[in-house]
């Protein structure tokens, strides 16, 4: 191995943030190995939502300043993300609520003839056609309601689809995934429906239960085979606190079929149950897709200790492919909102006027997995001495490693492992976490 060890460090007490360290020889023995002959799961990357109302807010910058964000989240010196989620229509951060077909709630439009991107055009494709010049990343696409004349209340915000129009939703996502990839943006998954248990009466949302998406997605699937369309569909997109919702899609051949996997969220229940459906459906993925920040948390350091522990450290303990965080950045306010949370946190906090970029805890906690874990990488077993420290290694395409290491306690910890035939340490403070590349 003829490769220069390099690792960072993020320490609770913000004393450093994202800060690249030297590391020292060390006579100790190690304490945490890594085994790349038994390799886990592949990873498919790290990353947030490139929501419209981050895509405005990045938007707003002078070219100065955008660039300079942009090469901190995307670009080789930054963090580099590798994975980003979007909206299929609008969300709860958006600059109003749509869809890309907009008609009379009371008519219908079966040939979709009225389909069109253009809110998307504003922010969100140029925002993601920027990033692109920086780093290639992989997009996981979600809608949060279908448009109004498909559901039964006729609304944008809550009601269900029409199972009538099964059909027509499922040319509707194809026909969103086409008209991406005219542009030059793939879409490598998409899931049915942004938490599908979860009806909101202020920005747009949909129901659809367990047994819904279940006759839904054969429908989907059989629609992509038509058209030829690679995309994954991944099922559920909500809380951990429902593994049963994906066990009802599996219970059924075709539908399980039709899926590639699970997706979960952060806001209810424990990411433990993850590990229960990689059991039972060993031959299906598991993929994080968003946990968000938020002013009801601004401790730096239990932000840190926290979302390591369950959203990154825990989901790729149990399973995941990747590590997705909610909007890659909002403003002062906390917006632009529409309707939905009051008091979320993005990667970044921009003020538009002045041009300040605050960088936010959750940026660094991509950054310790994004900057150094490259697509294709694999989870590999790692063993721990010491059960004050919360660790997961991968094996690079490239063959290096890379450990992240979290120190849980209130002590510092001598981290040790075995290089060659040397043994290299760092002293890792409390509530702190590195990254170690190999």
């Amino acid at each position: 191995m003829n490769r220069t060890v390099k690792l960072y460090v993020t320490t609770g007490d913000e004393s450093k943030k994202f800060v690249q360290e030297p590391v020292y020889s060390t006579t100790n023995k190690p304490n945490i190995h890594l085994n790349p002959n038994h390799l886990k799961q592949v990873v498919d990357g790290f990353g947030a939502a490139m929501t419209e109302s981050s895509a405005f807010l990045l938007s707003q910058l002078d070219s100065k300043h955008q660039q300079e964000v942009m090469s901190a989240l995307f670009g080789k010196e930054g963090i580099g993300i590798s994975f980003v989620r979007t909206t299929i229509g609008a969300s709860d951060f958006s600059m109003r609520s749509y869809t890309y077909n907009d008609i009379d709630p009371q008519s219908e439009d079966d040939d979709l003839n009225h389909f069109s991107l253009s809110d998307d055009l504003n922010y969100v494709i140029p925002m993601l056609k920027v990033a692109k010049t920086y780093h290639d990343f992989l997009v996981v696409s979600s809608p949060w309601t279908a448009p109004a004349w498909m559901k039964d209340n006729h609304h944008l915000n809550g009601g269900r689809l029409l199972p009538k129009h099964y059909g027509v939703y499922s040319r509707y996502l194809a026909k969103f995934i086409k008209s991406y990839q005219a542009i030059g943006i793939d879409i490598y998954a998409i899931t049915p429906q942004n938490e599908p248990r979860h009806e909101a009466l202020t920005y747009p949302s949909m129901l659809m239960s367990g047994q819904e998406q279940k006759a839904f997605v054969q429908i989907l699937s059989d629609t992509f085979k038509e058209q030829n369309i690679d995309t994954k569909i991944i099922a559920y997109d909500h809380n951990w606190d429902d593994i049963d919702y994906a066990r009802t899609i599996y219970s059924d051949e075709k539908a399980a079929l039709a899926v590639a996997g699970t997706g979960f969220h952060c806001y209810d229940g424990n990411v433990k149950a993850t590990q229960a459906l990689i059991e039972e459906y060993p031959d299906k993925d598991i993929w994080f897709t968003e946990c968000s920040g938020g002013l009801w948390a601004n401790n730096f350091s239990d932000n840190l200790g926290w979302n390591l522990e369950n959203v990154f450290l825990g989901s790729l303990q149990y399973g995941a492919k990747s590590v997705l965080l909610w909007n890659i950045a909002l403003d002062l306010e906390c917006g632009p909102k529409n309707g939905g949370c009051m008091n979320c946190r993005g990667l970044l906090t921009i003020d538009p006027i002045t041009q300040h970029i605050e960088k936010n805890v959750e940026y660094y906690l991509v950054g310790h997995f994004s900057k150094f874990v490259q697509r294709g990488a694999h989870v590999i077993e790692t063993t721990v001495e010491d059960t004050d420290l919360i660790s997961v290694s991968f094996l690079n395409p490239d063959q290096s490693m890379v450990c992240v290491v979290y120190n849980k306690s209130d002590d510092p910890k001598e981290i040790r492992f075995a290089v060659k035939d040397a043994v290299i340490g760092y002293q890792l403070k409390e509530k702190s976490v590195l990254t170690i590349e190999l």
